[in-house]
């Protein structure tokens, strides 16, 4: 660990793993006990123990108590015994920050110890793997932020013997440390990590290799021609997902305000057969609006690095299956924002994105959905049919709470899209 100046307020995150090496080969039987602890200062940084969970990487079931926290979830202790060459165990966690001081990442160390603890090995033994990462197996990299009052970072853990392992040394063991220290953040770095100035290029090429790269909430200012003027986007999801639609999953980005207002549809005819929401997202004014006309006037550099995206879309009562589309622009659903089905027919073709989901949005919980239009709170379509009608439309009114009305009324257009990979 770095020395830190008088006063400067640390948490260690430690991963503490006691490797018991068994007599020979496939009989070996490798005992862990460990341990992951944060210590906080003046601020509140603790494990959610309840969002420990092992992932499907694991293939071994813990054969004691695997998690365990204390009093103030400072600590979290798990066993697992390790069996074979290809034995691993790999679980998630989150650390939370309920203070009011966000935490940026310090340095990683990674160290090996002998069973006393303090006896540095500096040779990492073939046998042996284990990790710590993001949830999404992307590294953990320096400057990452963990926001105050209620901001998550999800760790994943694993230790293991390696697969190709045909010799391991018996009677030996051995103390991994995994420390990831946060600091106070330093009001001369930015805990944006450049969002706002890099290229698009450069944010293209940072959220391919890593979708963390830019931490949830930040925004940047996108100026857009035709007189619809500058407005910013934020960083609203930075997490892979294997969802139908990929609306809410990697590198997601939604305007903060409303750039401009449309009907989502035309008025429904007599006969009821066009306009309304038949046809859904598909067949909309708004989306042939978005990607084949507004889209244009955004900057080319941004144009380029915009990814196509699966879209998938509720129905009416009338209509048989949800819709697909491949769209650079699109609008959100009540799901995606909500974290709630509604009477939306694709709601679990998708899931809430983060940005909502740390800020406790739900049907009660909605002041942080406001979107203004000027100075002026507005209304905001999504892209969601309400499955029990064939006129209405989801938007969101100018209090943040969802409801729905007739798709030729005129409401706020704040599109999403997604670059990187």
């Amino acid at each position: 660990m770095k020395n830190r100046k008088k006063g400067r307020m640390i948490f260690l995150l430690i991963l503490i793993l006691g490797v018991t090496v068994g007599f020979a080969l496939l009989s070996t039987t490798l005992k862990i006990n460990g341990t992951a602890g944060i210590k906080a200062n003046t601020w509140s940084v603790h494990w959610d123990d309840e969002s420990v969970e092992p992932t499907a990487g694991s293939n071994i079931t813990p054969t004691t108590a695997a998690h365990t926290t204390d009093s103030k979830q400072e600590v979290l202790e798990f066993a697992v015994s390790l069996e074979l060459p290809g034995d691993n165990y790999e679980f998630t966690v989150d650390a939370v920050n309920d203070g009011t001081i966000a935490g940026q990442l310090d340095t990683i160390v990674l160290k090996l110890y002998e069973e006393d603890g303090t006896t540095e090995i500096t040779t990492i033994p073939s046998y042996l793997e284990y990790y710590i990462t993001n949830a999404d197996g992307s590294p953990i990299v320096e400057n990452q932020v963990i926001a105050a009052n209620g901001g998550r970072q999800t760790y994943k853990v694993k230790i293991g013997i390696k697969s190709t392992e045909t010799n391991i040394p018996t009677g030996r063991v051995i103390k991994p440390k995994i420390e990831v220290p946060y600091v106070q953040k330093n009001k001369d770095v930015d805990p944006c990590n450049n969002f706002a100035t890099d290229s698009w290029s450069t944010i293209n090429t940072k959220v391919k290799n890593n979708p963390a790269a830019y931490p949830i909430g930040c925004e940047k200012e996108v100026e857009i021609g035709n007189d619809i003027g500058t407005h910013k986007v934020r960083v609203v999801n930075n997490e892979n997902c294997n969802n139908e639609s990929q609306t809410a999953c990697g590198f997601v980005l939604e305007f903060t305000d409303i750039i401009l207002e449309s009907r989502m549809n035309n008025e429904t005819d007599t006969s009821y057969t066009t306009g309304g929401n038949i046809g859904g997202w598909q067949n909309s004014v708004v989306r042939g609006y978005l990607n084949y006309q507004i889209i244009n006037y955004f900057p080319e550099d941004l144009r380029n690095v915009i990814r196509d995206t699966t879209v998938v879309s509720g129905h009416n009562y009338q209509e048989d299956e949800n819709f697909v589309t491949i769209d650079k622009l699109y609008l959100l659903s009540p799901k995606e924002i909500y974290g709630i089905n509604a009477h939306d027919t694709a709601a679990n073709a998708t899931s809430q994105l983060k940005y909502y989901h740390d800020l406790g949005v739900d049907e009660d919980h909605y002041d942080a959905v406001v979107k203004k239009n000027g100075n002026v709170n507005a209304m905001w379509w999504l892209r969601s049919s309400n499955e029990d009608s064939i006129t209405y439309f989801y938007h969101v009114d100018d209090d943040g709470s969802i409801d729905d009305n007739y798709a030729h009324y005129n409401r706020g257009i704040s599109p999403a899209f997604r670059v990187g990979k």
